[in-house]
């Protein structure tokens, strides 16, 4: 658990915290940690993998405010972990805090969906979440490529239903 008392920086590791590319989208990495344990991923959830990383919400958000301050520019805040987001329990505390910051104009996340319904979208949509990218491993195999049981028909409805009320965009995956 990474907190402000810490005094481990959230900047300077593509792992965790923020990813600064100097360009208008900041990455923030929250958490490390999936619900799926992917073929192609190098979290390894269903190996020996030693630890997780969760960051403090609010450690998180104080030091986004000062980048996006230094930036002077109006920027994208991409919440994209080395995991699944939505096993972060802040999540929509978390979009909501980010939005407010001003300069901050849009907030995206990428998920597997896997843990998404209606009720979870709205609350993010809600937020302000003003785009999802949603990795779809597969159709057809994707229980073999999850390695778990991958609910596609709730994934494919959770898609359709963002789809009917905001922004989504399918990100397939090609092994």
């Amino acid at each position: 658990y990474i907190h402000s008392n810490s005094s481990i920086p959230l900047m300077g590791t593509s792992y965790f915290g923020i990813v600064d590319r100097d360009t208008n989208l900041i990455e923030l990495r929250p958490n490390t940690g999936c619900n799926l344990n992917c073929i192609y991923c190098s979290l390894n959830e269903g190996g020996e993998k030693a630890v997780d990383f969760v960051i403090e919400k609010d450690y998180l958000v104080q030091e986004v405010k000062k980048l996006v301050e230094f930036k002077d520019a109006t920027v994208e805040i991409h919440i994209n972990p080395q995991g699944e987001p939505l096993l972060y329990t802040p999540l929509v505390e978390l979009v909501r805090d980010v939005v407010s910051i001003p300069g901050v104009e849009k907030v995206s996340i990428d998920t597997n969906a896997t843990l998404l319904n209606k009720r979870k979208a709205d609350e993010l949509m809600e937020a302000g979440l003003t785009r999802f990218n949603i990795s779809l491993d597969s159709l057809k195999q994707a229980s073999e490529i999850a390695g778990c049981n991958y609910p596609v028909e709730q994934v494919k409805k959770v898609i359709e239903y963002i789809a009917s009320k905001g922004n989504v965009i399918i990100a397939p995956l090609l092994i």
